[in-house]
């Protein structure tokens, strides 16, 4: 049995710029504060009891005759300026008592506040760091809660998480509040967004009926809780306009508004070909300023200066450099921007290099002349060991037939395992399963379509890079449509034909056109253009680590992976604090990268380098937008009416607390007198 408890708590609302007074005493504490000053009065009407002394003259001792008529009982007050300022001090601390605030906001039954955690909140501005100054926002709001109301805190970047449930804990709120540190990610609101649309809406209840069946139960629309959700963030994220918020109503404050930045946003190492062991070092610099900006640009080796220069960037531009070839051996290298500017994060770059060792790729499938001819030639020899081994219906499951973490790359074509290897993989005229990132196929969706044309390609990325198809024609393939997982790289009028989708780890490629059919007829021209072995070169690079760099030089929040015999290794981040993470199926895998810089992995007697950068032209991009799309509608800033309570008590104390001061200074001043 189910019960649903609705919070019908009164909803109290106070707007518009005035003051307003919030006390909180009850009635007889009251009673009590307001005898304080009747009290004063009544102090200034009692006679002192003094012990009779005989003096000769009563010359020195006119004031103590002044003290004796004013303390007299029924006597006529004189006037004081003690009395006074002692009644300005109780009336004071009495109104900070009734808690005045002003230009208080509506606040409703529940409140989810949502802070935006990513990298380009580290932005600095005038009052702080973007972050301080939506911390110091949310807590305003958290002080004007009135009794009844709840509020939860939801910190995010590109996934969420919740630092406080729905209560009414001030203190617990402020520490959610305060626990939020800005990372190194990207931002995207969905998962923020789902998480409190979650809380506010009827949900979907499956209830388990004896062992097995499962009978789903729908919650009444009365379940759902009406929330205000306060979106603390400079906007810097995809849009959610797919969203349904239901029963949320979102207020979007925009926070900070530096927008001058340059950053790099690229830095990758490359061997040179007519030099053997060396490697050149490429990087890309980028101007999110409107206004022209110069910068020197330091390139690093180990700590030690190897290279400077002086560059000038136009508005809103970028420009590319190349660095002359240096030795190829373990090491980092870094690249450093000056001046600093508001946003530090992307000012620095680092990059590790280590020998190269050829990659061990293993093809499985029907023979493929076209393939084969690619793999074999020389420039292919010396950078991958290809293994082949032929599908046949003997062989039953591929996957048992290969030893775990001996190959880096393995290629499907035409076939595929019930269950995907311990490494990543390129499936060729074959699609590995429907549900990306399980282990455990389903059963392959698509649909097979004739002739398609290629409509667009993603020419960023690192497979497609160097990579021009528009000239290439397809018969035959399988076409799927984009979403659920998948990373677009070639689409065409039916749907794609190219993806890539992650595994954990791992990264599992999708070429759906077979290169051939089972009679030998070619299913595409592409192998025929010079294209083709630069794609097939990005492949393996990207996803076999052929340099030995790649595994090592990251993006904020991919994972670290490394091979090792060792049960365990030590990781050491870039903010000096260690972690333990143990060894699984012979390789080391530590997903906490949020910080960019070097992070030490030490393994037995072994230690080696990794880099994390940032590398993300939206967060880098620093300049706040005024308007974003939730929930198929385009919201503004509320910033600008957005008021939060301005408590005046403390400020009343403090003038309580002065005033005091100074009526102790006049008593002691007369008295000296």
């Amino acid at each position: 049995m189910y019960h649903v408890f609705q919070d019908v708590s009164r909803t109290e609302e106070i707007k518009g710029d005035r003051l307003t007074l919030l006390p909180s005493l009850s009635n007889w504490q009251w009673g009590l504060a307001l005898f304080v000053p009747l009290g004063i009065v009544l102090l200034y009407f009692l006679k002192l009891r003094r012990r009779p002394i005989e003096v000769p003259s009563t010359l020195l001792w006119r004031k103590s005759i002044e003290d004796l008529r004013v303390n007299s009982l029924w006597q006529r007050l004189r006037q004081s300026i003690l009395l006074l300022m002692q009644l300005l001090v109780a009336g004071f601390l009495l109104l900070a008592l009734l808690n005045p605030t002003w230009n208080v906001i509506q606040t409703g039954q529940r409140i989810i506040l949502l802070i935006d955690q990513s990298a380009s909140m580290g932005t600095k501005e005038e009052q702080g760091t973007r972050l301080a100054i939506a911390q110091q926002r949310a807590e305003s709001i958290i002080e004007q809660m009135k009794p009844g109301d709840v509020a939860m805190v939801i910190a995010f970047d590109r996934s969420a998480k919740v630092l406080a449930s729905y209560t009414d804990d001030h203190p617990a709120l402020r520490r959610g509040v305060q626990a939020i540190e800005v990372t190194g990610r990207s931002t995207d609101v969905r998962e923020a967004l789902t998480i409190a649309s979650a809380l506010a809406n009827p949900q979907r209840i499956l209830e388990q009926k004896g062992d097995a069946e499962v009978v789903p139960l729908e919650l009444s629309a009365a379940s759902g809780q009406e929330a205000t959700v306060y979106l603390f963030s400079d906007g810097r994220f995809p849009s959610a306009s797919d969203i349904s918020l239901g029963n949320l109503e979102v207020e979007y404050i925009k926070i900070g508004n530096e927008e001058q930045n340059v950053g790099i946003t690229a830095m990758a190492s490359r061997p040179r070909l007519d030099g053997e062991g060396k490697i050149e070092i490429y990087a890309r610099i980028k101007n999110y300023s409107t206004i022209p900006k110069t910068v020197t640009v330091e390139m690093k080796r180990r700590g030690e200066r190897v290279d400077l220069r002086r560059i000038e960037l136009s508005a809103l531009s970028e420009q590319g450099l190349s660095f002359a070839a240096i030795e190829r051996e373990v090491g980092d290298i870094q690249l450093s921007l000056s001046p600093g500017d508001a946003l530090s994060i992307d000012d620095d770059a680092w990059l590790v290099t280590a020998p190269t060792r050829p990659a061990r790729v293993l093809r499985i499938g029907p023979s493929n002349g076209i393939l084969d001819s690619v793999l074999s030639t020389p420039a292919f020899a010396k950078i991958a060991q290809v293994q082949s081994l032929p599908e046949t219906e003997k062989d039953g499951d591929l996957v048992t037939l290969i030893e775990e973490g001996k190959y880096d790359l393995i290629i499907f074509d035409r076939c595929r395992p019930k269950v995907m290897p311990a490494c990543s993989t390129w499936f060729i005229g074959a699609i590995p399963s429907s549900k990306p990132g399980e282990s455990e196929f389903a059963e392959p969706m698509g649909t097979e379509v004739k002739g398609p044309a290629i409509l667009n390609w993603d020419s960023v990325h690192p497979i497609m890079r160097f990579v021009q198809i528009d000239d290439v024609a397809i018969a035959l393939a399988t076409a799927v449509p984009a979403g659920e997982g998948r990373i677009p790289l070639i689409e065409t009028d039916r749907g794609l034909v190219m993806w890539l989708q992650n595994r954990g780890v791992y990264r599992d490629l999708v070429l759906s056109v077979p290169l051939i059919d089972a009679q030998g007829s070619w299913q595409t021209d592409w192998p025929l253009k010079p294209s083709f072995p630069v794609m097939v070169m990005n492949v393996l690079r990207y996803l076999a680590g052929i340099d030995a760099d790649r595994g090592r030089n990251l993006k904020v929040g991919d994972p670290l992976v490394i091979r090792s015999e060792s049960p365990e290794a030590t990781i050491l981040s870039p903010d000096q604090q260690e972690t333990r993470v143990p060894a699984r199926a012979g390789q080391i895998e530590y997903l906490d990268t949020d910080n960019v810089g070097l992070y030490t992995v030490r393994t037995g007697e072994s230690e080696e380098l990794a880099a994390v950068n940032l590398f993300d032209e939206e967060e880098s991009s620093i300049a706040p937008l005024t308007q974003i799309s939730i929930g198929a509608q385009a919201m503004g800033d509320k910033g600008s009416s957005f008021s939060s309570q301005r408590s005046l008590w403390r400020w009343l104390a403090l003038i309580g607390l002065g005033i005091l001061f100074l009526e102790w200074y006049i008593y002691n001043k007369r008295v000296y007198i």
